[in-house]
């Protein structure tokens, strides 16, 4: 029986089900254990027959690797291996059957899932991460390919075929190994990792998992890399859309993605907690987050199943036939002809490393892009929040803008001693700088206050000449010039002979600047407003202001009010005053009411609700008009009410 025929039927003691996936390197297979009675997946590797017995050797080594890393790995989160062995010359491992979609599948759907199952499933990786982390294991590849979510919403890590143990020396020194743009700036520079560039792939992993944006955006592997290693994260554009707060999301992404790892977490599962500190969920999502992570403990051992296509290791794809398009580096013949070569061979693989999504094994990260152009030397880095008050201030560092505004964490780089100059300018304000001297003294955080750039104005009249004046002080004759501060209130005055005086509230900023063009009114000689009356106690009032029977005003309208309490006169009216013009104001005459009385009794008389005397009264001199007059008995309640316009010789006399 052929090999083929019989890797149908059995790989070990394992009865071979179905084929899940096949590629160049291998294949993955669902099987059945027949002594523990349960389906399992088993991966196959191919041997490269043209590799020499070394190659051989080391290949084989690496590949059981991944079984003993993972093996040692027995965590909710993390996919269980089995078993390994060996059948006619070809490796292979006994894996727990995983149903369900890898991350990436899951954040690419038409409908994202919503932020707390997306947040669940960080939390379950940021555990697992910390259980490896304790056992000494790297993962190096950490990305949403190699996260498998079950339809219960449970996330396993798979794939350690490139995981590294503490103090393995397998793997060598300056190989890059991983995908580019979740790796770490020391994984692009050195090729030494330890656990905490996995926490930095981490960081990326959730911050491109919840807002479905990644930090370091790039259109080739060279953009992305030098941004990863030189420059801060690219904030999400729809961050103000999520339940977070702003400024403690920050913190946690500026703290894990800091390029020095002895700055960032040192902890995955610290990471985790504090970005759900910085996120905001109502009571009920909270309950049901707290209940779901509670649930992941040891004894989860869900069957659930692989991607349909192959879920073989990124070293394993590694392992293929060289690729035709990846040329041999070309001798150096100056530094614009090395830039040039950089650019056409990222051009040419970038396809195939973005299908991949990995550098393989023994590749160099020299052989695809230009180092030295990726990574500027540099003798001194160090990250500085800048901020400004108030805050929105574009940021200049020696002279070039940056994408940012305040406030915001910018990566300062270059030689120890030397000078950065930071400049903040926003609309309004006066321009500030601060220079800063590289170096471990230079501070890791400026804020800079900035001063509100006054505008000259010009403030003219019309006529001009009048005096002007700014909040009492006096500025001269118009047309004249003034530094008026953005926001602020000012009273202006103007002053001409002939000419009414003028005064105004201007606020810069806010009031039309049309206003400082100020047009005065020539003065109007006044009109004058009389009473004709020989009342003795008449008060004339105008605008609430009392004169005697006549009053001189300035041309207008006016409330104008009569009084006299002697002869029960009070009437109130609206007068236009005319300049140069007299208006005349009328009184009715004085009449008498010879007899006010009731018939039966006595009663007290109130007249227009002011109270007079006691009846009988007689003689009563009184003003022409409408009148009330009340008559209330010695307990005040009245008896009776009469309105009558009273012309004269009359008597008023109660019938009660």
């Amino acid at each position: 029986m052929s090999n083929h025929d019989q890797t149908a039927k059995t790989i070990g003691r394992y009865v071979v089900q179905s084929l899940l996936g096949e590629g160049a390197m291998g294949s993955v297979y669902k099987a059945f254990d027949p002594v523990i009675k349960r389906v399992v997946a088993i991966k196959t590797i191919k041997l490269d027959q043209s590799r020499n017995e070394i190659d051989q050797k080391e290949f084989v080594q690496r590949f059981f690797q991944e079984a003993q890393i993972s093996g040692i790995l027995n965590h909710p989160n993390i996919v269980s291996i089995y078993d390994i062995g060996e059948q006619d010359g070809m490796p292979y491992i006994a894996m727990e059957y995983v149903e369900g979609r890898n991350l990436n599948q899951v954040i690419n759907d038409q409908e994202r899932p919503d932020l707390v199952y997306l947040a669940q499933i960080i939390v379950q990786v940021s555990n697992a991460l910390e259980f490896a982390h304790g056992k000494g294991v790297v993962h190096r590849d950490l990305k949403p390919g190699n996260i498998m979510v079950m339809p219960n919403g449970i996330a396993k890590i798979m794939d350690f075929g490139i995981a590294k143990m503490s103090g393995s020396h397998l793997t060598q020194t300056g190989v890059f190994l991983g995908t580019p743009s979740f790796a770490s700036p020391e994984q692009i520079k050195e090729g030494q990792v330890d656990h905490r560039s996995d926490i930095f792939s981490l960081g990326i992993l959730a911050h491109e998992t919840l807002t479905g944006h990644t930090p370091f955006p790039g259109q080739s592997i060279s953009a992305i890399l030098y941004k990863i290693a030189n420059e801060p994260p690219t904030p999400a554009p729809n961050l103000k859309d999520l339940p977070v707060e702003a400024p403690k999301w920050r913190m946690v992404f500026d703290k894990v993605f800091q390029k020095e790892p002895g700055k960032r977490y040192q902890n995955a599962g610290d990471f985790g907690r504090d970005l759900l500190s910085s996120m905001t969920f109502t009571n009920q999502q909270e309950v049901a987050l707290g209940t779901f992570v509670g649930q992941v403990n040891a004894t989860v051992r869900d069957a659930f199943g692989i991607q349909k296509d192959i879920q073989r290791s990124d070293f394993e794809k590694s392992q293929a036939p060289p690729r035709p398009i990846i040329a041999k580096q070309p001798k150096k013949r100056s530094s614009l002809m090395g830039l040039l070569v950089v650019l056409l061979l990222v051009s040419a693989t970038a396809l195939v490393l973005f299908k991949t999504g990995v550098i393989g094994d023994g590749e160099r990260l020299s052989s695809i892009v230009n180092i030295p152009d990726i990574l500027p030397s540099k003798h001194f880095e160090k990250m500085v929040a800048i901020n400004s008050t108030p805050q929105g201030a574009t940021i200049f560092v020696d002279d070039q803008a940056i994408e940012f505004t305040t406030p915001h964490g910018h990566l300062v780089v270059g030689d120890v001693g030397t000078t950065v100059t930071i400049r903040l300018e926003l609309d309004a304000y006066e321009p500030i700088s601060q220079s800063l001297v590289l170096g471990e003294e230079m501070p890791s955080a400026i804020n800079l206050d900035l001063v509100i750039k006054p505008l000259i104005r010009s403030i003219t009249t019309s006529p001009a000449g009048a005096e002007l004046s700014v909040n009492g002080a006096k500025l001269g004759p118009s047309p004249a010039e003034f530094s008026f501060t953005p926001q602020e209130q000012y009273r202006i005055e103007a002053s001409l002979e002939g000419y009414d005086g003028y005064e105004m509230t201007y606020e810069e900023g806010k009031s039309p600047v049309a206003d400082l063009d100020i047009r005065l009114s020539k003065t109007q000689p006044p009109g004058t407003v009389k009473v004709d009356s020989s009342l003795q106690d008449l008060k004339l009032t105008v605008n609430g202001k009392t004169y005697n029977n006549s009053a001189v005003l300035p041309a207008g309208t006016y409330e104008v009010r009569l009084q006299s309490r002697k002869y029960f006169f009070d009437s109130r009216t609206r007068v236009t005053v005319r300049a140069g013009e007299t208006h005349r104001l009328d009184v009715p005459p004085v009449v008498t009411i010879g007899r006010i009385d009731v018939l039966r009794g006595y009663a007290q008389v109130k007249i227009d609700g002011r109270e007079v005397d006691f009846t009988p009264i007689r003689n009563l001199e009184i003003v022409a008009g409408m009148h009330t007059f009340e008559f209330v008995d010695d307990d005040g309640k009245m008896i009776n009410q009469i309105k009558r316009d009273v012309v004269g010789g009359d008597d008023i006399v109660l019938d009660n």
